[in-house]
């Protein structure tokens, strides 16, 4: 088991337990208030109000990032001939996704706004932001 203190991040696994079939897919992130032997106190936002948590350390994970990445870290800006893959919201927590290589970008107010994807033999219009980079073109 991990050694947790206060004030750590933790990610609390849920899921679904049914005759056919076991799930551990759920995640709650929670804040470490109180480390007990087998057990921890754990603090969870929701909706702008703080709710409190007797949950077991075999089910928790620490979540750690050093600060000093964040001021670092950057998104692969696409350029052309790069394969992508664009995605939108589908029906419910369907996820539309467009593959393809990056074939134009159309900038508006001196950014890019929109971009075509050559997706085989098919270019398609998407959005700019709804793009990240699969592969870069050599």
């Amino acid at each position: 088991m991990e050694d947790f203190k206060e004030g750590d991040l933790a990610a609390v696994f849920g899921g679904d337990l049914t005759r056919d079939s076991r799930t551990a897919d759920a995640i709650s992130f929670c804040k470490v208030s109180i480390v007990g032997q087998d057990d921890l106190v754990v603090q969870n936002t929701v909706y702008y109000s703080n709710t409190y948590h007797v949950v077991p350390k075999s089910i928790c994970r620490k979540v750690h990032l050093d600060p000093k990445i964040l001021s670092s870290a950057e998104i692969l800006i696409p350029k052309i001939g790069d394969l992508v893959v664009s995605f939108s919201r589908g029906d419910g927590d369907e996820v539309n996704k467009k593959t393809g290589i990056l074939c134009k970008i159309m900038y508006r107010l001196g950014q890019p706004d929109r971009c075509e994807i050559l997706c085989g033999t098919e270019n398609v219009n998407v959005g700019w932001n709804s793009l990240i980079v699969l592969r870069k073109d050599s």
